[in-house]
């Protein structure tokens, strides 16, 4: 809880503190899920990449964090067997970046509040966690001068998608 809460005021503290330069969102998603690969593997959920390049001005390390995050959430809640996929690509002026999970799918009622601070669903319950990973992840998304939205029907999994400018 500690590390989260400490990850949490970085975030805050981020869009003062972005090193922003040209990178490209398709190598920032690559070194994030390579970081995760064993988890997945472990968990026997299987990692699709659909990776096409988008360039964007960004702070690899703190859009490294966010892409962990949501992969790391993805993770989570896909039951074993499942699937992650992620994806990136120009989509007009904004590169864009999905994340689909084959896990439940989070409740109507529910979607409107994932982005808050500490709030957690009535199903995650038995899952790990503080509660703050979204929240960063929005966070780090706005400090980009970009959007996190999420998708998701119940029984259909969960789709979370990074909007940034292109560079």
């Amino acid at each position: 809880m500690v590390g989260d809460l400490q990850t949490l005021a970085a975030a805050d503290a981020a869009t003062l503190h972005l090193a922003r330069s040209r990178c490209d969102l398709a190598g920032i998603a690559g070194t994030a899920a390579d970081s995760l690969a064993g988890r997945f593997e472990a968990a026997g959920i299987t990692i699709d990449r659909q990776l096409a390049r988008a360039e964007i001005l960004a702070d690899p390390r703190w859009l490294h964090q966010a892409v962990t995050n949501l992969l790391t959430n993805a993770l989570k809640f896909t039951p074993p067997g499942g699937r992650v996929t992620i994806q990136t690509g120009p989509a007009g002026p904004d590169a864009v970046l999905r994340i689909t999970d084959t896990g439940p799918g989070i409740p109507a009622d529910e979607l409107p509040r994932i982005f808050d601070r500490f709030w957690r669903g009535r199903d995650a319950a038995h899952i790990s966690g503080s509660g703050i990973g979204l929240t960063v992840a929005a966070e780090l998304a706005q400090a980009h001068g970009g959007q996190l939205t999420a998708a998701s029907q119940p029984g259909q999994g969960t789709e979370m998608t990074l909007t940034l400018p292109r560079a």
